[in-house]
């Protein structure tokens, strides 16, 4: 794989990211597995893009690859970039990723500091980003003080602190509760709408996804590919009870869980094949 970056933006090329011919096999004790085969994505800049899929189908490893936190087997991605003066991209877990032993403020300004920004800088970043996600009262604080709600915020703001061009996000309300996943979307919402940051966000809400994204990418089983990408047209800001009785947000709730249906059930009898072969 060979990854590129490149400078400059025109008004008639505003792709972030081109994805062609992704694949990636893993090597494991029973022999090869392949993850991702011929994946063809593009992203605009200052897009919104929701991913689901079914387990398994390759949403996180497509996620690490740009991410440059693994490498493709085959294929390409380009990135194209207005400036090299920020870093290229952000990630951000489904697990917190707080480190117990530096306050709020310095965990939300850690990235600046690995970046090698002053610290007088760097914490008047990291505070201004922290006081707009809600928690600029907390600064002092250590993540042991906070709800894991509020370390998830933690680990949003330090993402945005950095200014990159893109973020990546693999599930990263995935293990909190209802009521507080909806409140950080409204702080995901409220602070990508100032900054207008390309974003790729892994999730398996189809929920999640009409209410975060300009456009749903949906995966197929594994090996995972591009099986349909979808237009959000509802207007924002998205409100979750208004929205669950409009007609657009009904109809492509049922796209979407159509599309997935067939890959969820193409999973389960792949599992019960692999189970009846293991067993004989």
């Amino acid at each position: 794989m060979r990854v590129d970056s490149s400078a400059g933006e025109t008004a008639t090329d505003r792709v972030a990211i081109r994805v062609e011919g992704l694949s990636k096999v893993f090597e494991t004790a029973r022999g090869e597995v392949t993850a991702l085969r011929s994946t063809d994505l593009t992203i605009d800049s200052g897009e919104f893009v929701c991913v689901v899929g079914p387990s398994g189908c390759g949403k996180t490893t497509l996620l690490n690859i740009l991410a440059d936190l693994d490498q493709a087997s085959s294929g390409t991605i380009a990135f194209q970039v207005p400036s090299a003066d920020r870093p290229l991209q952000s990630v951000v877990f489904q697990e917190q990723g707080v480190f117990p032993w530096l306050t709020i403020l310095d965990n939300a300004a850690y990235g600046l500091a690995m970046r090698g920004v002053g610290k007088s800088k760097r914490r008047a970043v990291a505070s201004a980003v922290l006081k707009r996600m809600g928690l600029g009262q907390f600064e002092a604080s250590y993540p042991d003080e906070l709800s894991g709600g509020m370390r998830q915020r933690v680990n949003i703001a330090r993402a945005f602190a950095t200014d990159p061009h893109i973020l990546l996000m693999d599930e990263p309300f995935g293990s909190l509760d209802e009521q507080t996943k909806l409140l950080l979307q409204d702080d995901l919402l409220g602070i990508w709408e100032e900054s207008r940051r390309t974003v790729v966000f892994i999730t398996h809400s189809i929920d999640e996804a009409i209410r975060l994204a300009d456009r749903i990418v949906v995966m197929s089983a594994r090996p995972g590919r591009i099986k349909a990408s979808l237009p959000v047209t509802l207007p924002r800001p998205r409100h979750v009870l208004d929205m669950s009785e409009d007609a657009e947000y009904i109809r492509l709730r049922n796209e979407v869980w159509e599309l997935l249906r067939e890959e969820v059930l193409a999973t389960r009898e792949m599992e019960q094949q692999r189970t009846a072969g293991g067993s004989r």
